[in-house]
């Protein structure tokens, strides 16, 4: 156990598990977010004004043993302030109507993705990926209509592209990722998002043409 932390009101008055449990919920699925690794708060104690014990809960649900993972949260610097800018949005988002089982499920995706192998990390994403573009493009800014998303002139980069540039997120490719750079100027890819959307249709679809893209490039 790494943490301790303290959930109360800011009032201080008492409330019941039952009220506090959406909260822990949300917490949880944020934290697993963070760490890109099932994270949850656990071996729950409650007390009074006083401070005396007047109930616990000792369960385990979704955990992850401790382990080295990869996430958008830095490793290298204080990350308090980060997380808790962060966490306002996300709660926010948890507790919408629009949002809210876009966010669990679309959580659910990204710590699967950080675990087994890149080709399995690559195909998680994108479902969670399209969950996210459907969300934002269709139900809660309406850019694209029901029939635009399903018809078939408008691929899921498009789609993808689209997310990204209204989330105000650059869409060239890292230059650090020197392979799918050079996979992408080969194959006239215009960007990142569509760099990754061939990507993860060459390991998905039985097409020989495809996959020898991928071998032709192991990296």
């Amino acid at each position: 156990i790494t943490h301790v932390g303290t959930v109360e009101r800011i009032d201080g008055s008492t409330f019941s598990h039952s009220d506090a449990e959406a909260t822990l919920n949300c917490l949880g699925y944020f934290f697993s977010f963070c760490r890109a690794a099932w994270t949850v708060p656990i071996l729950l104690c409650a007390e009074d004004a006083t401070g005396k014990v007047v109930g616990q809960r000792w369960e385990l649900k979704l955990i992850d043993r401790y382990k080295q993972t990869m996430s958008w949260l830095p490793a290298s610097e204080p990350v308090a302030g980060h997380m808790l800018q962060v966490f306002a949005g996300y709660a926010a988002a948890w507790f919408s109507p629009t949002w809210g089982d876009a966010v669990r499920t679309a959580t659910q995706l990204y710590v699967e993705a950080n675990t087994g192998d890149v080709e399995k990390s690559i195909i998680v994403t994108q479902v969670a990926f399209e969950l996210l573009a459907w969300t934002r493009l269709v139900e809660e800014t309406g850019v694209i209509t029901r029939n635009q998303w399903n018809g078939k002139s408008m691929q899921f980069s498009a789609k993808l592209r689209r997310l990204l540039e209204s989330c105000k997120m650059p869409l060239s490719i890292p230059l650090t990722l020197d392979h799918l750079q050079a996979y992408c100027t080969l194959h006239s890819l215009l960007d990142g998002a569509e760099g990754i959307t061939n990507v993860r249709n060459a390991i998905v679809h039985p097409n020989p043409t495809k996959r020898k893209r991928l071998r032709d490039d192991p990296g």
